[in-house]
């Protein structure tokens, strides 16, 4: 309608004037003609749909809704969300250099980037725009060429603008002209301004560019000039590491609820060489290479220990990797699988083409001996675990940390002098009842028995002696349970008592993994000699054909047992419970109620091999009971608090 209107117009003018001078009446018709052409040709265009050039992201799907903004919307993403990251350049300066590497990288592992392929020309896009709000994260690389692009100075305003408002990031790469020339503005730069300025470019608009690039040249900012040696690759790889480390890619996933406690947090960075100020680390300390076993009986939370740490490092390294469960996986999958996860994460890239061991070997012994690299391995059972992973420490570049959960501690005997191990602890008694709150009142229990239900958690706590895993099971049954001071009655009953199942299975991996030998001395030493002269005791057990001296260490190294003071066996109350489930499945009578009843002549017991009885008992009790005939080749333990009085016998003495 309004190109019609237009032509009729035209033509009454242009017949108004050929009046006077027929000679013109054909340039008019013929102007007139052209005109008709040249609007038809706009209006098809217009009317014809065409792809958004200028943005790229791979795949493409549908545009996403419209903002409420004066802006449309029409952005293209790869997975349906917001870009995580914009990439602003001048096209042909580096789009098909370090922006397209750095949009690829990001995108490898699993930063959703988006990018302008091209110049728009004098004017900017809505969709660049948009996705520019969009993104956390806005990288400009600035070249000198960047300053002659007005969109290139749009977009970068609208950075500045969404830093402001949002507190989003801009992380700038200074090409090939330093921060000092972008805040002065002279030389080249400000030619271009001169340029815009001379365009009719509205002086409103060019104080806004001006502001922002000062506001750039300002921030900690990547300069290729004096850092990398002007290698684009290896800035690329600094710069994704940053981007990881502002997304927190890395950090490994922890449950809610947790007590971060600093005492062993702070002991681990101190063996790990890492400057540790504020709850923050800021550096790492030394050029060598360190290793780190942290070992602790079952449920004690060194997994937990280990990925606190790790989250709060792995910034400060190069590239890094975190293997679970490599006990379990060694043994149904073999090494081949870890491996090629470990040189994956190393290299941040999916490297399924390596398929024998030996492959994986000559990669990790040529690929990463001058990067600086953090390793977690999880759960290492074996030193064959450890040397088919990551065997020798010159393997890796300068700096690097090897961090590692064991089940013993002389798993890192072939890295004496490298290596070195940290013991996690049994929490305290204040923060087990605060972890036990967090996870069992998800609200305030009722004001009338409020009393009662913190009496009843530091009963359930105490039984515990601080061990998490046991701690966090019950608390979490509680949860669900809600008020219900019945259930919460039983449970305290039951702690006593009882180990809930996840403890019994984490206990049991570890007792299984014991030889027959040094099993027995841990059974032994749960039901009965807890508390005892370990010296003592051993001569016994040779005396009956064991090995103590080995089966001690080897109990100590998996923290199972620890020598106290004046010599004595100390057992944690949870392992206790556990050993004597197990010989109430070998006919072993560790409760003296029981045992007293065998000695009555009970015949339900008479298949029992071991009793316990304090020496009080056996004094009042046994011996006032008549015959034992029925008990002639069970063995007998008299104990008191101290020493044994005791020991086996075919027979009872009279």
């Amino acid at each position: 309608m309004n190109s019609t209107l237009l032509v009729l117009a035209l033509a009454f003018c242009f017949t108004v004037d050929a009046a006077r001078s027929p000679a013109a009446l054909v340039i008019y018709i013929a102007t007139i003609v052209l005109a008709v052409i040249a609007i038809e040709i706009t209006v098809c265009a217009v009317a014809r749909p065409r792809t958004e050039r200028g943005l790229v992201s791979s795949p493409p799907v549908p545009p996403s809704s419209s903002l409420s903004s004066s802006y449309s919307s029409s952005i293209s993403t790869s997975s349906g969300t917001n870009p995580q990251v914009f990439l602003s350049s001048r096209g042909p300066d580096t789009c098909k250099g370090l922006a397209d590497f750095l949009y690829t990288r990001l995108n490898d592992v699993g930063i959703h980037a988006v990018r302008d392929n091209e110049d728009i020309g004098e004017g900017i896009k809505d969709a660049s725009l948009e996705s520019i709000r969009q993104s956390k994260i806005s990288i400009p690389i600035i070249s000198k060429n960047y300053t002659s692009s007005r969109s290139c100075l749009m977009k970068l305003a609208q950075m500045v603008e969404c830093k402001e408002a949002n507190n989003q990031f801009i992380v700038p790469i200074f090409y090939d002209i330093s921060p000092p020339e972008l805040k002065c503005q002279w030389g080249f730069i400000g030619q271009c301004f001169h340029e815009h300025e001379k365009q009719g470019v509205d002086h409103t608009d060019i104080a806004k560019w001006k502001r922002a690039l000062r506001k750039i040249a300002g921030k900690k900012g990547y300069d290729l000039l004096t850092g990398n040696n002007g290698y684009q690759g290896a800035l690329t790889e600094e710069v994704v590491g940053y981007i990881l480390e502002l997304w927190k890619k890395n950090d490994l996933y922890l449950p809610d609820g947790l007590v971060e406690i600093e005492r062993p947090i702070q002991e681990v960075m101190i063996k790990l060489g890492v400057v540790y100020v504020n709850k923050k680390a800021t550096g790492i300390d030394g050029e060598g290479v360190r290793v780190l076993g942290i070992c602790g009986m079952p449920g004690v939370g060194k997994t937990t220990v280990a990925k606190i740490v790790y989250n709060k490092i792995h910034h400060l390294f190069q590239r890094c990797s975190f293997l679970s469960d490599i006990t379990t996986t060694f043994e149904s999958s073999g090494v081949e699988g870890l491996l090629e996860k470990l040189i994956s994460d190393l290299q941040m890239k999916n490297c399924g083409g390596l398929i024998t061991h030996d492959q994986c070997i000559e990669v990790m012994k040529k690929s990463f001996s001058e990067m600086k690299v953090l390793i977690l391995l999880d759960d290492v059972q074996d030193f064959d675990h450890i040397r088919h992973l990551v065997g020798k420490i010159s393997w890796f570049g300068p700096g690097s940390r090897i961090l590692l959960t064991i089940r013993r501690k002389d798993v890192l005997c072939e890295y004496r002098g490298v290596a070195d191990t940290f013991e996690v602890e049994p929490m305290r008694s204040c923060h087990a009842l605060q972890l036990f709150c967090k996870q069992a009142f998800c609200e305030y229990p009722p004001e009338e028995e409020k009393n009662e239900y913190y009496h009843l958690s530091v009963d359930i706590i105490n039984s515990f002696e601080g061990l998490p895993l046991s701690l966090r099971e019950t608390a979490s049954y509680l949860n669900n349970c809600g008020w219900d001071i019945e259930i919460w009655r039983e449970t305290s009953d039951f702690s006593r008592k009882k180990l809930e199942r996840k403890v019994k299975l984490a206990f049991e991996a570890s007792y299984n993994s014991l030889d027959e030998y040094t099993r027995k001395i841990f059974l032994n030493i749960a039901c009965f000699y807890n508390g005892m002269d370990w010296r003592i005791l051993t001569c016994e057990w040779q005396a009956n054909g064991y090995h103590p001296l080995r089966s001690i260490k080897i109990l100590i190294d998996m923290c199972l047992i620890k020598i106290g003071e004046n010599n004595k066996f100390w057992m944690h109350n949870q392992l206790r419970k556990y050993g004597k489930e197990i010989v109430g499945k070998h006919r072993r009578l560790y409760n003296h109620v029981d045992a007293l009843s065998t000695l009555k002549g009970n015949e339900s017991a008479t298949d029992a091999k071991a009793l316990c009885l304090t020496f009080d008992e056996r004094r009042s009790e046994c011996f006032r009971s008549g015959s034992f005939g029925h008990l002639s080749s069970v063995r007998f333990l008299r104990l008191d608090e101290a020493t044994i009085e005791g020991s086996s016998q075919n027979v009872f003495p009279n």
